[in-house]
């Protein structure tokens, strides 16, 4: 492959066994009960919206299913199904690599953010959907709110005569329409 040819490691999509995946973060992060709570509340209000990201292992006995991005929704899937919620088909993202070291460092890649969030920016971004005043800002943490959105015809005949601008008070946070 030339050095000016980007390689696409996605290695295909497909639907996953709950059972069959195995996690691989370890104490990379920790999913206190308030987000736990959050997560389970997100789901059983919104549905699924998501996909795993998996770097399938071949074996002699056929594959290993790593989990690379996904392992808060595993846990708290699993709880859910152990409370009798039906769960929906679950699908997942397949990386290419020839290690799970390798598949990691990939997996850094879409777990990182490149761009930094504004807080005029987002709050731009939900006056449409309702929900400006969803966030809550926290030191340098900015925390959204996710409730269940109607989003048929929203975005229907969204022009300039219906966007809002706001200016939010550095001091109190309070918004103000320009």
């Amino acid at each position: 492959m030339p050095a000016n040819t980007i390689k696409n490691k996605i290695e295909g999509f497909g639907e996953v066994d709950l059972d069959t995946l195995l996690e691989t973060q370890g104490n990379l992060k920790v999913l206190t009960e308030e987000g736990e709570d959050k997560l389970r509340a997100n789901i059983k209000t919104n549905g699924w919206d998501s996909v795993f990201y998996v770097w399938r292992q071949k074996t002699k006995a056929g594959e290993k299913l790593h989990v690379l991005d996904g392992h808060q929704r595993i846990t708290v899937l699993k709880k859910l199904r152990e409370e009798g919620v039906t769960l929906p088909p679950l699908h997942a993202v397949f990386i290419e690599a020839k290690t799970l070291a390798q598949a990691r460092k990939i997996a850094t890649s879409y777990m990182s953010q490149f761009g930094d969030f504004t807080v005029e920016g987002i709050r731009e971004y939900l006056v449409p959907l309702g929900m400006a005043d969803a966030v809550q800002i926290r030191g340098s943490v900015i925390e959204l709110e996710r409730e269940e959105i109607d989003l048929e015809g929203l975005f229907e005949d969204h022009d300039e005569k219906h966007e809002v601008k706001y200016i939010v008070c550095p001091e109190c946070g309070h918004e103000f329409e320009k």
